[in-house]
């Protein structure tokens, strides 16, 4: 199986600490991955410097073969490379809809005021595509800044995916969900993962031992264990780690 994402010797330093230390790691095609570790692993500067919004001291990234190395995250956006952020970034006061049909539209390279008709009716159908695909056609005229931290969650999904990415980094998607909102969110990633190759950093080991079929563990900015959730879950080092404490990078 050939690999969609190979990270070699990466670095990032903040002064004189190592955010990430000689990163070495491949992730799979056609493969759910994910990455765990405790706060402060590095998971979320690893995701950031793959996506070009840090930029690496050392190493490279090669993304279906193209090296995107600290390219700017717009063209590597335009490769196929999507994320989703911890911070979610949708516009509160647009309605779910109009969140959508901006990320649908903007996918097509340019932002019209008006489109022709045969435009504006594929638009609307991948719009409902997608909408129903993340259970969103009920909440398609509400507020996006109204609704729960889950439905949130699940709309920045909704709209990477409009992106048309082949890729998808989704950072702690479960965060702040109640049981019922995270069963509901895991339904939808395997869904779409059967179609969209799928990374995700996520504290909850429950939900990624029930997605992942690939799991990177990180500490102190390194790679730690990689393999199957039944190998990660055996292996003395990550169950050593996940006694300890440590602040966020």
């Amino acid at each position: 199986m050939s690999e969609i994402l190979k990270i070699t010797n990466l670095s990032k330093n903040f002064g004189g600490m190592k955010a990430l230390d000689n990163v070495n790691v491949n992730f799979k095609k056609n493969t759910l991955s994910a990455i765990i570790g405790p706060n402060g692993a590095g998971k979320t500067t690893l995701f950031n410097v793959i996506c070009g919004s840090l930029k690496s001291n050392t190493g490279q990234i090669l993304f279906n073969d193209t090296n995107i190395t600290n390219l700017p995250t717009h063209k590597i956006s335009r490769l196929g490379l999507g994320r989703t952020l911890q911070v979610k970034s949708i516009f509160n006061n647009l309605s779910v809809r109009e969140n959508l049909y901006i990320a649908l539209q903007s996918s097509r390279g340019v932002f019209r005021l008006s489109n022709s008709l045969s435009c504006e009716k594929e638009i609307n159908d991948e719009l409902l595509q997608i909408s129903d695909l993340f259970n969103l056609k009920d909440k398609l005229d509400a507020d996006a800044g109204s609704l729960s931290h889950g439905d949130i969650s699940i709309i920045e999904m909704a709209i990477a995916l409009c992106l048309k990415p082949n890729f998808l980094l989704l950072d702690e998607p479960i965060c702040g969900m109640g049981p019922s909102e995270t069963e509901q969110t895991i339904k939808i990633i395997k869904k779409l993962s059967k179609t969209t190759d799928i990374l995700i950093i996520e504290h909850d080991m429950e939900a990624v031992f029930s997605l992942a079929e690939d799991i990177v563990v990180m500490s102190q900015g390194s790679i730690i264990a990689h393999g199957t959730p039944e190998q990660i879950s055996k292996d003395e080092k990550v169950i050593n780690t996940y006694l300890g404490e440590e602040e966020e990078v």
